[in-house]
Parts: structure tokens; sequence; C-alpha cells
């Protein structure tokens, strides 16, 4: 404002008044662009959240959307990119054989055997303990045998059969795949090149994106080398083991019992894997892609944390702490309840509209304050939420040993990251770091 006002007394008044005049004028042509922009963006958040009405996917000769990119490589050729085209979620119709026979009938003794165990125990109100353990997604450490029950074995024999009878009658008819022939050649064609070309799928897009392996370690070392986020190691791997089997044995088998704290014990964990997800929507349109290099993709790092050695853990966290977030005005879960908040914002004619990103946010997140924000929500609501008896000390505990599992593998080479928090896939471990994003982001701008 000084330096405004010192360039004022230095200029002669009309020379200044039209300095300013153009000012004024550059910045507000500067807002209504600005405004227009993002008016467009949220008239087509809107569009794609309204129902489709008359789909296209069952309309002969229609035209499927592109649902691939390919970067660095011109080896797709037309029947790759028609297969590709399916797009991520498509499953090709098998064969009736005896394999897939013995698949369903193998779900319909995993009914039976759930039954039969439901009959002995009874009609009764299941405690925390058989609660938890019957929600638990992780594979049983032991398989028990109910006692028989007479009143529906002879229905499940009778269920059994009759399905048997549906896939064998299945298999004598003719089959008809719901691949074309170019489609089925394509998938030949991408099967024969997997271990030179790399299929993922797009940060946002939901698509498929193909590039040469090599292209995609070389964008993964490229991340990696920036030593103030990852290093190489080789003992924290163990160390962060270790803290995790202490919270289990510490904190959940005084709080849940024996049989809860076994069962979150995995004895053979599996090391988190790093990959990249390519952000397709930065892509230039303009840019050849197949001569594209490593330095122009922009990328989101992913680690895997299925399987890994806070993955359990970290399922009981989002389950304690899950109930906090409707206390969290700022939490969105998806883009219609963004739009109907915002529909709900009585926004002055006046007003100009703004939009600000963040440059690798998780990453930057402060875990220290991070943890605060969590404690704190936990203390003020423990007493409206379902808390399994924890206090905010334990789950501290807790907290502190699922986020110094930051570790994975590439390359064969064990790594950590070293501030911030690891992104990964969405699922049990990816719901408690998300969730975990919304405390940190809210406290951060409260402290600013």
């Amino acid at each position: 404002m000084e330096e405004t006002r010192h360039h004022q007394s230095h200029l002669d008044p009309k020379v200044w008044k039209s300095i300013s005049a153009f000012n004024q004028r550059v910045c507000t042509q500067l807002r209504n662009q600005e405004h227009l922009r993002l008016e467009k963006k949220l008239e087509h958040l809107r569009t794609k959240a309204q129902p489709h009405v008359g789909s296209s996917f069952m309309k002969m000769n229609s035209v499927p959307p592109k649902r691939h990119t390919v970067v660095g490589t011109n080896e797709v050729d037309s029947d790759m990119a028609a297969a590709l085209n399916l797009g991520p979620s498509f499953a090709v119709a098998p064969k009736v054989n005896n394999a897939i026979v013995d698949k369903a009938l193998c779900g319909v003794h995993q009914f039976a055997h759930r039954l039969r165990w439901r009959l002995q125990k009874g009609a009764t109100v299941l405690d925390r303990q058989s609660a938890l353990l019957s929600s638990m997604p992780f594979p049983a450490r032991g398989i028990k045998l109910p006692k028989a029950a007479p009143e529906v074995d002879s229905r499940l024999a009778s269920l059994e059969i009759a399905i048997q009878r549906v896939y064998l009658s299945e298999a004598t008819r003719t089959y008809r795949s719901n691949v074309t022939t170019s489609e089925r050649r394509g998938i030949s064609k991408l099967l024969r090149l997997k271990d030179r070309l790399r299929y993922t799928v797009g940060d946002k897009c939901g698509s498929f994106v193909v590039m040469p392996q090599s292209m995609d370690k070389a964008i993964t070392k490229k991340v990696l080398s920036d030593s103030t986020i990852y290093r190489e190691t080789t003992m924290a791997c163990t160390k962060t083991c270790e803290e995790v089997i202490q919270a289990i044995t510490t904190v959940v088998r005084p709080r849940l019992g024996v049989a809860v704290a076994r069962q979150l014990l995995d004895s053979h964990p599996i090391v988190p894997t790093f990959y990249n997800l390519v952000k397709t929507h930065k892509l230039s349109s303009a840019t050849d892609l197949s001569t594209i290099g490593p330095d122009d993709i922009r990328t989101r790092p992913i680690i895997s944390s299925c399987g890994g050695p806070s993955d359990r853990l970290s399922w009981l966290l989002v389950k304690a702490l899950s109930p906090l977030l409707q206390f969290v005005g700022a939490h969105i879960v998806n883009v219609d309840d963004f739009l109907a908040s915002l529909s709900q914002c009585k926004i002055p004619s006046t007003a100009s509209y703004a939009s600000f990103d963040v440059t690798s946010l998780y990453t930057n997140v402060n875990n220290n304050n991070a943890v605060d924000a969590v404690i704190s929500l936990y203390q003020q609501h423990q007493s409206q939420i379902p808390s399994m008896g924890f206090n905010a000390n334990e789950i501290k505990i807790m907290l502190d040993a699922v986020l110094a599992c930051n570790i994975f593998c590439f390359n064969d080479k064990i790594f950590e990251q070293r501030r911030g928090l690891a992104i990964a896939p969405t699922g049990r471990g990816t719901a408690l770091r998300r969730y975990w994003l919304s405390f940190s982001w809210i406290t951060s701008n409260a402290c600013r």
C-alpha cells in the first residue's frame, strides 16, 4: 500500500488516474473471465450429476466413447484400441465349464456354512466383539465347522442341485461371446505385450492408460528422487510392523478382547507397492502423445497398502473414527453432495468466484498437527459416537502406528515416505487417510 502511494506521489494526477482506470478494467475483465469459467465448470458438474436419459449403450451402430489414453508409444493398433475402449469395468463373459460350475457351488457352500452357524447361535443380539469379528473383511485364521442343521440341510441340497442344473443347461447351449472379433484380437495382442507395456487407469478419467514399462519406471524414479519426501531404507519396514503389533497388543486387546486382537494381527503382511496414476486431464490436446517424454507427464503417486502391515488396524480406526465426519461441516461426500451444498448457499450477485488448488497436498500435511486435530474432535464428540471404549490417548497410539507405516516397495527396493501422508487407492487403507485429510486441511486453514 505504501509503495502504491509512493508511485502516486511521483506521478501527474491525470496519468495516475489513467493508470488506475486501466488497471480496474483489466481486473474486472479477469474477474469476469474467471466467473464464466467457473460457471461453465459448475454447469458441467450439474449435467454429469443428472441421471442419463436415453443411453446409447444398447443402440445399434452407436460409437462407444474413447476409454483409453496411449502415451509414449505407437504400438496400440485399432484392434487393441477397440479392446481398451471397453473400459476397466468390462468383463468378458466366460464359457460355462466345470470351473464356472465349481465357483457357483462354492458360493452355495459358503452361504450354507454361515446359515448353519446362525442357526446354531440362535436369534441373539451380537455383542461388540462378535459384531466386529463378523464384519471384518479379512480371511479367518481358522475354520470351525458348525453342527448339522437337519431343518435346512435338505433345502440347501435342493438349492445346490437346482443351481447346478441351471449351469449345466447353459453349458449345452451355443456360446455367445460379448466381445467382437476385433476386440478379441485386441485382447490377445494386449496380453502378448504385457511384458513391454504398462496398463493402468487414469487419475480422474477412470479410463485405461497405456505406456511403455521403461517410461513408467523412468517416471517413478523421477518421483522417488525427491529426497525431501522419499528415501531408500532397510530397517523401517521392521520398525513399522513392530509399532502396529504393539498398538494391537497393548491397546486393542485390553479393550476388545483376545479374539479381535488375534484377527487384526497379520502374521504375513505384504509390503505395500508404489505406482503412479497419470493425470490425463493435464495432458495438452496439442501434444503428440506418442512422442511425449517422461518429464512432460504429471502423475499422482499411489501406495497400495491392501494386505500391508497397517491394513487391518486402519480398518478398525475407520470403524471408530468415521462417525466423526458428521461433525465436519466442510466434509464433502461426492459431487452430488457438493452441488446440493452449493445450491443452498445464498451467493450475492456482486460476488466473484474464486478457485484454488494445492500442489502436493498429501505430502505437505503435517502429521502431528493432523493427529492433534483428530484427537481434539474425538474428545469433543466421544460421547456422541460409538467409541468402542477407546480413550483419546489410545486412539492417538493407533493413529501414530498407522501413519508411521509409510513404507513401500519399488523395483525390489524398500522405501519410506519421510513427510506427509501416503496416498493409497480407495479401500480399507485409504479410507483412513482420506478421512484424515479432511481434518488436517480444516485445521491448517483455521490456523492461518
